[in-house]
């Protein structure tokens, strides 16, 4: 199977990918993370829909990827997307109409992509389980014949008053990441490599992403849910290929330290604080922070003994800007696991140093900063920056890092004299 959905839709011929990736399976991730089902075989997956028409087109004249996959002996698995909401505004009832009378605008888009004469599967992610029901009625509808595909075809490559017009040209490669807004697509594609079975931290970063679809959900909209996860091995080296919820939301920093201050709603903050708790409550084996760092950084680093955790709590890990959007959304699950309780209020105030309005509201919004129950999360994370000021990294930080640490100390004495 490829491991890339994106494959046939940007220009990678057969040969291409027949060179690289072997039939292995498919995992689709459903809502709350159960999986819905295994393909194995050769098989080629990619966009197909009333924006990216040219594999249609294609199809339709005998020509095109779709037609050498299947002479190659592949199953090809179209991903039904929207394209972030370009597809609604081009299928209206009137277009519904014509594709099948009877059809809603979203069941009409899914029925044509599952008419194509080459597509064998249809991948399909749904945001409710009635939505889920409408899309599996579409496919079990009898097949569009030619004749009406070239139809479809030919009114949406024409100018249509009121609607923009799709193009039959192939469409230019686009690359994207989350937060960045972008052209048409139903989701982020990562992909990753590593070499297979490979054991402790590495093995919990390469399961972040799927363990955290399977323990959060998409947390009320607040995290990308992931969509789908493929699996495969090539002479010696895993590969993984995972697909995400596209993030419309630019991220709020390009960096993570933010480098200017910020004027956020009052809701964004409290729905920040709000998924931060549930994540916190959530029981997990998984490891974000190690009682054995903490015991060797913290003295090097911050001048006061690696102190006892009376409350360890499940932390995302990684939440400065660079992972946080407006509307919220919580980027990058891959580090997720337990850690000293405040330490992603601890990680949210040290990237937030060099901005005085922003830092006081993160203290105000997590009261654990600055209380003793958070002084361990808050030392593990100045040792962690202050290391990588060591390293020549994050020097924009050193100074506030290095008057943070001394807070920590006076602190510490405070405690302990207690």
């Amino acid at each position: 199977m490829v491991a890339v959905p994106v494959a046939l839709g940007y220009g990678l011929q057969v040969g291409e990918i027949l060179g690289h990736v072997e039939g292995e399976g498919l995992v689709d991730v459903g809502p709350g993370g159960g999986e819905r089902g295994e393909r194995r075989g050769g098989e080629a997956g990619g966009p197909i829909s009333l924006v990216i028409m040219t594999p249609i087109v294609q199809d339709l004249n005998g020509r095109g990827p779709l037609p050498a996959a299947g002479g190659a002996g592949l199953r090809v698995m179209a991903s039904a997307s929207l394209h972030g909401g370009e597809l609604p505004g081009m299928v209206d009832q009137e277009l519904a109409d014509l594709i099948r009378p009877g059809l809603t605008p979203a069941q009409a888009r899914v029925l044509t992509v599952a008419s194509c004469p080459g597509v064998t599967d249809v991948l399909i992610s749904a945001s409710s389980a009635p939505h889920w029901r409408q899309a599996a009625d579409a496919v079990a509808q009898p097949s569009l014949t030619t004749a009406k595909l070239r139809e479809i075809t030919g009114v949406l490559a024409s100018p249509r008053p009121g609607h923009r017009t799709a193009h039959v040209r192939p469409p230019r490669p686009r690359r994207r990441g989350p937060g960045r807004p972008g052209g048409a697509g139903r989701g982020v594609l990562g992909v990753g490599r590593a070499h297979p079975g490979c054991p402790g931290p590495n093995r919990k970063l390469w399961d972040g992403a799927l363990d955290a679809q399977h323990a959060f959900g998409d947390l009320d909209g607040h995290r990308p849910a992931l969509l789908a996860v493929h699996d495969s091995v090539d002479d010696g080296t895993a590969y993984r290929a995972e697909l995400s919820v596209r993030v419309d939301q630019p991220v709020l920093s390009h960096d993570p330290i933010l480098q200017q201050d910020l004027q956020l709603p009052d809701a964004w903050w409290t729905g920040l604080a709000a998924t931060l708790e549930r994540v916190a409550a959530v029981s997990t084996d998984r490891a974000a922070v190690r009682q054995q760092y903490m015991e060797r950084a913290i003295p090097e680093f911050v001048g006061i003994p690696a102190l006892t955790i009376s409350c360890w709590t499940t932390a995302h890990a990684d939440v400065h800007w660079a992972n946080l959007t407006s509307p919220l959304r919580l980027l990058d699950w891959e580090g997720w696991g337990r850690a000293p309780e405040g330490y992603d209020a601890a990680t949210l105030y040290a990237y937030t140093l060099l901005q005085p309005d922003t830092v006081a509201h993160v203290r105000a919004v997590f009261p654990v900063l600055g209380s003793p129950a958070g002084l361990a999360a808050e030392a593990t994370m100045c040792a962690q920056l202050l290391q990588t000021v060591a390293r020549g990294d994050n020097l924009a930080l050193a100074d506030p890092l290095r008057a943070w640490s001394e807070e920590l100390r006076r602190r510490f004495v405070t405690a302990s004299a207690i």
